[in-house]
């Protein structure tokens, strides 16, 4: 959707609209490739970032579109960027991330810089990384550029921007690759891409041409978008050194091995492809000389610096300089030895007694003599009469 006026995309949404379970907060970005916002988890109240993809989406390509969104949830690693949820609105298909606070490649590295090799080595290792996982998960990114390589607050790379086929077969279909004059991503894409036979070394290739443009600043081919498009698939890219001489014929023989032409003819994946290029950056650390070691104090201790006094010493006359001279040197005294200390025996741990609880003091009753019986007076007879 464009603004015949400005030539600029319309926004589809505004903000406090609904884009699924998500209320929109602001626009982030508007491409006429995708349109970012950010939004806010109506009933978690997380933030998270939207990617709407134009055009709208055919409706024989739905059910794709959701099948290759469910594999790209699926996938888990460290600098892949976890895609959260995916659907389609009025048409429109979208994907939902976690927001973060980020920074691109692009911003961190404009647009005509040249960075050298070992400034972006860890970012180069860390993106083959995350394309090989996603290669054996039978992924591709598909769209492989600064504007979608993220960056959090330590340089780590989040990967984000996968293309699904499904979206690309959609403009494919509605002509939108061709609408206007320029195609952000033509200028990293593979002969076979342009041909619309991606494969695993399209995101090598891609990935090359990356190196390339932080190494000398520029894309190995600029133009309109079917000028770059034909010298990808005809032309070979200029020479990496005859830019930048200080580039080393290794990272150059790296660099336009993956760029080669015929898929065959590149490394076997990204990582090998980074492998080369590093290589010589890591015999130059080897062979950089060890640095010495910082000397040992040798126990001497100097004494300190008198101040310098702020009128300048009388000069010394010559008969003071004889008597100094005629005067017996003091006898040397050794420095006395401090005194060891007298070895004392460790005195031995004092075990308390074990506890005896206090016993309880029985009286015994006091003796009673048994008591005689008592006598017994005899009957008494009666008297006769």
């Amino acid at each position: 959707i464009m603004d015949g006026k400005s030539k600029q995309p319309t926004p589809i949404y505004k903000e406090g609209q609904r884009v699924g379970q998500y209320e929109v907060i602001e626009t982030l970005e508007q491409t006429r490739f995708k349109q970012t916002y950010l939004a806010r988890q109506v009933y978690r109240h997380t933030q998270m970032m939207i990617d709407v993809l134009p055009p709208p989406l055919l409706d024989e390509l739905k059910e794709d579109f959701q099948l290759q969104a469910a594999a790209l949830m699926k996938l888990k690693h460290p600098y892949i960027l976890q895609l959260q949820d995916a659907n389609v609105q009025n048409h429109y298909p979208f994907l939902v991330a976690e927001h973060k606070l980020y920074r691109t490649l692009r911003q961190v590295y404009p647009q005509g810089s040249i960075q050298p090799l070992a400034t972006v080595a860890r970012q180069l290792e860390q993106l083959a990384s995350a394309l090989h996982y996603a290669h054996t998960q039978q992924v591709l990114h598909g769209d492989i550029r600064p504007e979608n390589i993220m960056l959090d607050k330590n340089k780590n790379v989040l990967l984000w921007g996968f293309l699904l086929e499904a979206v690309a077969q959609n403009r494919e279909r509605l002509h939108y690759q061709h609408a206007g004059v320029a195609n952000e991503a033509i200028g990293y894409a593979a002969p076979e891409k342009v041909q619309g036979k991606a494969q695993p070394a399209s995101d090598q290739y891609s990935l090359a041409v990356l190196v390339y443009e932080l190494l000398c600043g520029t894309l190995p081919f600029t133009g309109t978008a079917l000028e770059v498009a034909y010298q990808q698939i005809h032309a070979a890219p200029p020479s990496l050194r005859t830019k930048v001489p200080g580039v080393s014929s290794a990272v150059e023989e790296a660099v336009m091995k993956a760029l080669a032409k015929e898929p065959s003819q590149r490394f076997a994946s990204v990582q090998a492809f980074i492998s080369a290029l590093m290589r010589d950056q890591k015999e130059l650390h080897r062979a950089e000389p060890a640095r010495p070691a910082p000397a040992q104090p040798t126990g001497v201790i100097e004494p300190p610096m008198m101040p310098r006094s702020a009128t300048p010493p009388a000069p010394v006359k010559s008969e003071d300089v004889r008597k100094v001279a005629d005067a017996p040197s003091p006898a040397f005294q050794p420095p006395v030895p401090p005194a060891a200390p007298t070895f004392q025996p460790p005195m031995p741990p004092i075990t308390p007694p074990a506890f005896q609880p206090p016993m309880l003091l029985i009286t015994p009753p006091a003796f009673h003599p048994p008591m005689p019986p008592k006598a017994v007076p005899p009957p008494q007879r009666p008297n006769p009469a």
